[in-house]
């Protein structure tokens, strides 16, 4: 029994205040350590999924952005899918000769043009001409002067306008155009919009010869 408690003896000498001031620390450190650990890792994974997050929105946000491009890509297409379907188209339909080259008679020939669109050719502006020229005169003028005032026009969906003109012959102009020596050449051109508020241009020009009427293959043209 005394040996047993002699070897107890040291443990109750030991200086407790020794062990908890040297250890104690050093316990603490090392908690402090493991709780930066921790800490880092759970701030390291947070910052990844915020991350994670922000590039899904950002590429979300993308996708909207693209996707509200296509909406107004196609808007627009639509817009003028439909403008085109829809659009009044004024062209030339054909010449005629409302009274022949005669003594006495001044000949005069109609211009007809037909809006082959679905909707109305609204505000006009329509210029016509006639003159008796030389043969050669009648292969292309680069020119195509108006010396009267235009008229105001509208034009309803497969309706046609007839407008005439006319030129009187002077001396021996009717020889002259009897002999294939001159003709009649007639070109205008009538300016109008759409209900879509677009501007369009279409032109007209035909010969009247010994021969007959022809449309010529410039000046003839539509928009």
């Amino acid at each position: 029994m005394h040996k047993i408690v002699s070897l107890l003896m040291p443990f109750h000498i030991l200086d407790w205040r020794f062990i908890i001031t040297s250890y104690v620390p050093v316990a603490v450190n090392v908690l402090a350590l493991c709780l930066t650990y921790v800490i880092v890792r759970y701030t390291s994974r947070a910052a990844k999924a915020s991350e994670e997050s922000a590039s899904a929105a950002k590429e979300s946000a993308d996708a909207s952005v693209k996707s509200a491009d296509a909406a107004v890509e196609s808007a627009r297409l639509t817009k003028e899918s439909l403008e085109v379907v829809q659009r009044a188209y004024v062209t030339l339909k054909s010449f005629t000769v409302a009274t022949m080259p005669n003594p006495n008679v001044i000949p005069s020939f109609g211009v007809i043009l037909v809006n082959a669109g679905a909707t109305p050719a609204i505000d006009g502006v329509l210029s016509a001409e006639c003159c008796f020229t030389d043969v050669a005169n009648t292969s292309g003028p680069s020119v195509f002067p108006f010396s009267t005032p235009p008229k105001r026009v509208t034009l309803a969906p497969q309706h046609e306008h007839v407008e005439f003109v006319s030129q009187q012959l002077q001396g021996q102009e009717l020889a002259e155009f009897r002999a294939g020596k001159k003709a009649f050449l007639i070109w205008g051109k009538l300016q109008y919009k759409d209900v879509f508020k677009a501007k369009h241009t279409t032109t007209f020009c035909g010969v009247f010869s010994i021969c007959g009427m022809r449309i010529t293959p410039f000046h003839n043209e539509i928009d």
